[in-house]
């Protein structure tokens, strides 16, 4: 990205500094940072500092642990007046990264921390695959806002056979453990795919491409969304209604042999694009205003939700965008809501199991954002990408100069949108858990609107789940990915696991048929366990099991089981 102004004009712009008393005032911090007016609040000569109300409570935040993050949280802790901490004192921690588990009884005995425990691996693209292709299997009628989607190896042979019978149909190709855009592919046959696995060797994820993805400005686009897990158990789950639109910087075009390879067209990932000449900042479309027309007003709330044709713009403007081509925001954000309570409940089995074995069944409290990204289609249908268990709050970017080196600046755009998610995600988890659930209930609190809050006709109907996470846990020792094939073979005690088909030493070979095609995998994890029963309720209940209706002999064998651990 180029700066296209003159030097020496934007330094006698940036100098300008007029009396506290007026309204027009322009600094640039020793950080480089422009100073700028966040949600219903005015800037009053050099103190940014809002004016708050006594009776307010401070919030202690704790920022030992902050990473990039860490301008953003001392950004509020001044603007509301709240006090920072370190150690292990304070009411909340925002830590950057997961806490290990040396630091995870002394902190989160005493903090509401950031983090759910091992949120980040079941957000990894794989497992997120697992768990949604998982839930279709049972719940096909529920589960239809993601694309068709293989798991390689494990799919391969599913994969090569639709292939075969779909020639013209485009994928796309991201390696499980990629980020910021490494290794995405457009691919349309199997030798692309052959190549790409023999040279990565590693887990690779193949999806249906969206061929048809709304476009606005003739750019492609996706959305980052922001969730707020403000409690586990009881399960409460809010949606904000800010976010960003990515945009691609090249002009779409459906994907062909000769522009596949253009990621500036079909891929939307900021780090990506932003690598590209055409990538358009919201810092430079205001600085035009400044040039053009001798403005000296600061940006305002407002101008940045106004309609702009930057490649990264916040939610507000987008579907302003949207309803001057005549899309309806209500329909669209009604079908999000659903695609974000689904998904989450599809999550919803392992990140209560292993917060219940990593605080051993007590009521320890901790909170998470999740990013989840999502495509919309040109019927405005929206389709799931991704979840990002680390979504980033950092607010600044790197611009490059005219000289060619690179200088960080505060994103204005960044700066607005993160501000007013994670503000109201201090402001609510702040909340003893009783007034949380009743929070956005009907209607919403500042940004958010909640979205589940505790036990929902829908997680009930689904519970199947929870019931085989909890015969897993009894057979593991409460291990997530340790079942052991003696440990599986306990399963042959219960009432109604052997027959004349099914005997105890079936059970070891049972057990090795399903691991026999894992990947770097010994022991049998949650998503095996699974296949197993099924096979298992194939041999002990012939009669009733349908491979494209499993739920209702699989659960007869679920609930049998149950019943004699409880």
């Amino acid at each position: 990205m180029k700066v296209q102004v003159d030097k020496q004009q934007t330094k006698d712009i940036l100098q300008i500094k007029q009396t506290k008393n007026s309204q027009n005032y322009i600094e640039y911090t020793q950080e480089n940072q422009m100073k700028i007016p966040q949600k219903n609040q005015q800037i009053n000569g050099q103190n940014e500092k809002p004016k708050t109300d006594k009776k307010r409570k401070t919030i202690k935040i704790n920022t030992s642990f902050c990473r990039s993050e860490l301008k953003l949280i001392r950004y509020l802790i001044h603007r509301n007046n709240w006090k920072e901490c370190f150690g292990f004192e304070g009411k909340i921690m925002w830590s950057g990264l997961s806490i290990n588990q040396y630091d995870i009884s002394s902190v989160y005995g005493s903090l509401n921390v950031n983090r759910i425990p091992e949120i980040q691996e079941l957000a990894h693209k794989k497992t997120t695959g697992y768990f949604l292709k998982l839930f279709k299997d049972y719940f096909p009628d529920y589960f239809d806002f993601f694309p068709l989607t293989f798991l390689l190896p494990e799919d391969f042979s599913d994969l090569k056979k639709y292939m075969g019978s779909h020639p013209k149909e485009m994928f796309i190709s991201k390696p499980s453990s990629g980020c910021q855009g490494d290794g995405i592919k457009l691919i349309q046959s199997v030798k692309d795919v052959q190549l790409q696995f023999n040279y990565s060797q590693q887990q690779i994820i193949i999806q249906q491409y969206i061929s048809n993805p709304l476009i606005i400005d003739k750019k492609k686009f996706d959305l980052r969304l922001y969730v707020l897990i403000s409690s586990l158990d009881p399960f409460v789950v809010y949606l904000h209604d800010e976010g960003l639109a990515r945009f691609c910087t090249e002009d779409y075009q459906k994907p062909q042999q000769q522009n596949i390879n253009n990621f500036y067209m079909h891929l939307t990932n900021y780090s990506l694009n932003k690598q590209n000449p055409n990538f358009k900042v919201i810092f430079f479309f205001f600085f035009k205003q400044f040039f053009f027309f001798c403005d000296l007003q600061l940006p305002q709330e407002s101008d940045i939700n106004n309609i702009n044709d930057c490649s990264k713009r916040c939610l507000q403007s987008l579907w302003k965008s949207l309803e001057k081509e005549g899309y309806s925001k209500d329909s669209i954000l009604e079908q999000i809501e659903d695609l974000v309570v689904k998904f989450i409940i599809s999550m919803y089995p392992c990140l209560l199991y292993n917060y219940k074995i990593t605080f051993n069944n007590k009521n320890t409290k901790c909170f998470h954002v999740l990013g989840i990204d999502i495509l919309l289609d040109r019927d405005g249908k929206p389709w799931f990408l991704e979840a990002n268990g680390n979504p980033s709050f950092n607010i600044e970017h790197e611009v490059l100069q005219n000289d060619g080196n690179k200088l960080k600046e505060i994103s204005l755009l960044d700066k607005y949108v993160k501000s007013y998610v994670v503000e109201d995600v201090i402001l609510i988890t702040n909340q003893k858990l009783e007034k949380q659930m009743k929070i956005g209930v009907g209607g919403k609190f500042n940004g958010f609107k909640q979205l589940i809050c505790g036990d929902q006709d829908i997680i009930n109907q689904m519970d199947i789940f929870i019931k085989m996470l909890k015969i897993y846990g009894k057979l593991s020792g409460f291990q997530f990915r340790i079942l052991t094939a003696s440990r599986f073979s306990k399963l042959s005690n219960f009432q109604g696991m052997m027959n004349q088909i099914v005997t105890k030493n079936d059970y070891d070979i049972i057990y090795k048929k399903i691991m026999r095609n894992q990947f770097e995998q010994t022991q049998m994890g949650f998503f095996e366990f699974v296949k197993a029963l099924e096979y298992l309720t194939s041999k002990l209940n012939s009669n009733e099991y349908q491979e494209n209706n499993k739920l209702p002999a699989v659960q007869k064998i679920v609930n049998n089981i149950i019943s004699q651990i409880q």
